[in-house]
C-alpha cells in the first residue's frame, strides 16, 4: 500500500479550460480503494481527503477537481508492479466497433492521416481502413510494444499530449478515447489539437458525462470522479459552448455506454448498481459505499453500470 500525502498533489486555483476563478462546489469525491486497477494500491491521508473537492466552473460549466496528483505522482504509481503487470498496463477492454458511425463523415477511399491520442495497444487504429496512415501516442511503453506488433506500418510515439510536438504534421482524424478526463491543461490541449487538425478534419472524443443520469444521481459518489487520475468531467453543454473558441464545430454529441456487456450481464450490472446507489444513499454514506463495493467485487460484479454515463463527441475543424 502506498500512502499519498499533500506533497504528491497540486492545487488548482482556476478552471483548466477557460481560466475562470469563480466556481461553485460540486461535492467532495469519495475516494475508495475498490476503484483502482489494480485494487489496494493507494491510500490518501486525511488531510488530502479533506482538500480534494469537486467544483463546477461558473464560466464554462466544466467540473474539475481542485486537488490533483502531480504528473510525477502518477508516473510513479503507473510503474508499480502488481501481479506481473503495472497499474498502467492491465488489460485492453475497449470495445470500439459499436461507436464508429462517425467514420461515414470521412472519405474512406483516401489515405487519411489519423492520430489516436492514448492509443494504448492500437485497438482503435486496427479497426480503421488498412490504407490509412496511422499514428499513435501513448505514455505506456508496454502497450506501445503491442501496438507496434499489431500495426507494423504505423508510427507510434511515447509521451503525453501536453508535451507532444507533431513536427508540423496535420491529421484528418484525431481521436481521444478516455483521455480528456486526464488532461491537466485542458485549454492548451484543445489549442494543440486544433492546430494538428487539417481543415475539415474530425476530432472525436469519448469521456465521462457530467450530465448523465448516473453522474447526477451519484454526484460526488459517482465512481468516475473518485479515480485519482480523472481531473475533470465534460458535458455536451461544455463542448458546444467552448469548442468554437478553437475553430471546432460540434457535429455530433450524445450519451454512450462505456462498459459494454452481454445483455444478461448488462441487466445484472444495472440492477446491482442502482441497488448499490440506494443502499449507500447515493454515495453519501461512505462506510456503506465501501462495504457494498467490497461485497460486489468479491462476487465478481462490476461497479461501473451498463448505462450511458459517458459522452461521445465529434467536432469538425472549420
Amino acid at each position: 500500500m502506498i500512502t499519498l500525502d499533500a506533497t504528491f498533489f497540486k492545487p488548482r486555483t482556476q478552471c483548466p479550460l477557460c481560466h475562470e476563478t469563480r466556481d461553485s462546489r460540486a461535492g467532495r469525491p469519495r475516494f475508495q480503494r475498490w476503484y483502482e486497477a489494480p485494487q489496494g494500491l493507494v491510500a490518501l491521508t486525511d488531510a488530502v481527503e479533506r482538500e480534494r473537492e469537486l467544483t463546477r466552473c461558473q464560466g464554462c460549466g466544466l467540473v474539475y477537481n481542485r486537488l490533483i496528483p502531480k504528473s510525477h505522482t502518477l508516473d510513479v504509481l503507473y510503474d508499480v508492479p502488481v501481479g506481473g503487470v503495472t497499474w498502467q498496463f492491465a488489460a485492453d477492454r475497449r470495445r470500439m466497433r459499436e461507436k464508429l458511425a462517425f467514420l461515414k463523415m470521412l472519405p474512406a477511399k483516401q489515405p487519411l492521416r489519423v492520430l489516436d491520442v492514448g492509443c494504448y495497444t492500437g485497438g482503435f487504429l486496427e479497426l480503421l481502413p488498412g490504407h490509412w496512415i496511422k499514428h499513435g501516442l501513448d505514455p505506456n511503453s508496454e502497450a506501445l510494444a503491442i501496438a507496434r506488433q499489431r500495426l507494423p506500418a504505423g508510427c507510434f510515439w511515447q509521451g503525453h499530449l501536453e508535451s507532444f510536438e507533431p513536427g508540423g504534421r496535420q491529421f484528418d482524424l484525431i481521436a481521444l478515447w478516455d483521455v480528456a478526463e486526464h488532461l491537466d491543461d485542458v485549454d492548451g490541449a484543445f489549442q494543440k489539437l486544433s492546430r494538428m487538425l487539417a481543415p475539415g478534419g474530425l476530432l472525436v472524443m469519448e469521456t465521462g458525462d457530467a450530465q448523465s443520469p448516473v453522474a447526477r444521481g451519484m454526484r460526488q459518489g459517482w465512481y468516475y470522479v473518485n479515480c485519482l487520475e480523472h481531473f475533470c468531467v465534460f458535458s455536451e453543454e461544455v463542448f458546444r459552448r467552448q469548442l468554437p473558441r478553437y475553430g471546432l464545430e460540434v457535429t455530433a454529441c450524445g450519451p454512450t455506454v462505456h462498459h459494454q456487456y452481454s445483455k444478461k450481464r448488462a441487466v445484472t450490472s444495472r440492477l446491482l448498481f442502482w441497488s448499490y446507489w440506494a443502499a449507500t444513499l447515493g454515495g453519501r454514506a461512505s462506510g456503506g459505499w465501501r462495504a457494498v463495493s467490497k461485497l460486489l467485487q468479491r462476487k465478481g460484479a462490476s461497479y461501473p453500470p451498463a448505462s450511458a454515463d459517458h459522452i461521445l463527441m465529434v467536432a469538425r475543424k472549420i
